[in-house]
């Protein structure tokens, strides 16, 4: 059975299987080293899934993000947006593991398209709760300005001196497409 992935007017994902990976170059050499070699590792192993962005009918790869399951812990700041008879202590989330724009497509928006992909497509198609979706960004300032632009908060604990935990609550995302239809 085929996988109906998220697509706009002009752009779609397509899965690892469906893409020439090694024409993705996002100028580093860890993120392009995992995504043409390590993400069918973690494919096969049921870790993680990788898709790309490409625009309708092409198969450059543009954008490139992989993504597994994950959970999120309950504090302050978090429980404030959920009702209390649906309090728990943790709450499932996906995580998106690796996430990279192609070198020649950058300052284009299409990191955003494909962040506003991600956030309707697991509200929109979601076959399990998950309510959030979490990410350890890189310190850098473009990482965290990146971040903080498409609605990723810092979560109030941090563990990794290396990299920001940051996490943004679908439910809200969904409540703010309801009130545009």
């Amino acid at each position: 059975m085929e996988q109906i992935l998220p697509r706009t007017k002009d752009y779609c994902f397509k899965s690892l299987n469906e893409i020439a990976v090694a024409q993705f170059d996002c100028g580093d050499s860890d993120l392009n080293i995992f995504f043409r070699v390590n993400a069918k590792d973690n494919e096969d192993e049921l870790v993680s899934k990788t898709y790309f962005l490409t625009e309708v009918n092409k198969d450059i790869p543009l954008a490139a993000f992989c993504l597994s399951n994950a959970e999120i812990r309950t504090v302050a700041d978090i429980e404030l947006a959920i009702s209390p008879q649906s309090q728990y202590g943790t709450y499932p989330a996906v995580r998106i593991g690796r996430f990279a724009t192609h070198k020649d497509y950058r300052k284009k928006h299409l990191g955003t398209v494909t962040m506003d992909l991600i956030k309707t497509w697991f509200t929109n198609f979601n076959k399990t709760g998950c309510r959030f979706i979490v990410l350890d960004a890189r310190k850098t300032e473009e990482a965290q300005k990146f971040y903080n632009y498409n609605g990723f908060e810092d979560y109030p604990k941090q563990e990794n001196k290396n990299t920001v935990l940051k996490y943004f609550d679908l439910k809200a995302y969904s409540a703010c497409l309801k009130n545009l239809k």
